[in-house]
């Protein structure tokens, strides 16, 4: 994956992240913590998911290896909420608790909404191949 597809990515996932905490935790505490976190696992789980994707192609192989990436995908990002419940302890004072709902409510944000931009990507590449392919 280039690196200018991860910077991309990752400023589009700080951006969504900053704007679901402004909305769920209105305090600048909670957003330098957001992106703090977004700096740090953002891009390291958008590097190893290619190579996670190519070992299960090979090892498990279609249609069964794109179930197995959604589990493991779904699996890491339950490891990046983890991550950020811990470094969102050391910026705000508050519950272990509630800085665990915090990352869950922003990270299912952000998941949901790069699932869409994926289809909708997909979709629309196919359209134009379509076009391309078949224009007469």
């Amino acid at each position: 994956m280039s690196v200018l597809i991860i910077v991309v990515l990752c400023v589009t996932t700080m951006l969504l992240e900053s704007v679901m905490l402004l909305l769920v935790k209105d305090s600048g505490k909670w957003i330098k913590a957001g992106l703090l976190c977004n700096l740090v696992t953002n891009p390291i789980l958008n590097m190893i998911l290619p190579t996670v994707y190519r070992l299960i192609d090979i090892i498990v192989g279609y249609p069964y290896g794109i179930i197995v990436c959604y589990v493991v995908l779904f699996l890491l990002e339950v490891g990046v909420v983890f991550f950020e419940t811990w470094i969102f302890g050391f910026f705000v004072n508050e519950s272990f608790g509630k800085r665990l709902k915090v990352a869950c409510i922003i990270n299912a944000f952000s998941f949901f909404i790069g699932l869409l931009l994926n289809y909708r990507f997909i979709e629309w590449f196919e359209d134009l191949y379509f076009l391309i392919r078949y224009k007469r």
